[in-house]
């Protein structure tokens, strides 16, 4: 899992994909940084802790320089490709990372114990599309789920248990304990 340095080429596609990366940033910020997620389906609810230290691994990105100067660039919309590092596959994270939004507030399934190629995640929270797959990973304390890589599902159709259906996902903010609905269940 190497990252390396854009060439010239790759760069101007990375510059077409800043307005949504811009967008994703946004969203990760006002809905999960601080918080705490909550996704639920008919047997199990999931607590989900989501760092800004997640969001550049899952767009396949190495930013060169600090996550609060990575920050702060996402929130000036002045983030320089030079000072971005990717990976092979990076560019299939990003196309799939556009169904990101449908995981919280579409149709989404939970899965169990998921291995693809050269991973193993503990469960996965895809799109029902089949566009896009968050591999979750318990925490040491085994108290929580952290998102760990994101799958661009395209190549990876028939390797997927169906999972459970995501009914509700809802957040907890950790300083007030307002909580807020992102997807609300239907009755």
């Amino acid at each position: 899992m190497s990252f390396r340095k854009m060439n010239r080429t790759e760069e101007r596609s990375f510059e077409r994909q800043l307005s949504f990366i811009y967008e994703i940033a946004e969203y990760v910020a006002k809905h999960f940084i601080g918080k705490k997620i909550f996704v639920v389906t008919e047997h199990e609810t999931l607590q989900l802790n989501f760092k800004r230290g997640n969001l550049p691994h899952l767009l396949g990105i190495k930013y060169v320089g600090s996550q609060q100067q990575f920050w702060q660039n996402i929130k000036t919309h002045s983030l320089n490709p030079r000072s971005v590092e990717i990976q092979d596959y990076t560019f299939e994270k990003l196309q799939a990372m556009h169904g990101f939004q449908d995981l919280f507030e579409g149709e989404a399934m939970l899965t169990d114990k998921l291995e693809l190629c050269h991973i193993v995640i503990d469960k996965a929270l895809k799109t029902k599309k089949m566009v896009l797959a968050i591999g979750l990973d318990k925490d040491e304390s085994r108290q929580f789920y952290f998102p760990r890589t994101a799958i661009n599902l395209k190549n990876y159709r028939n390797d997927l248990s169906k999972g459970r259906i995501v009914l509700e996902v809802y957040t907890i903010n950790r300083e007030t304990g307002n909580k807020a609905i992102l997807k609300q269940r239907e009755d």
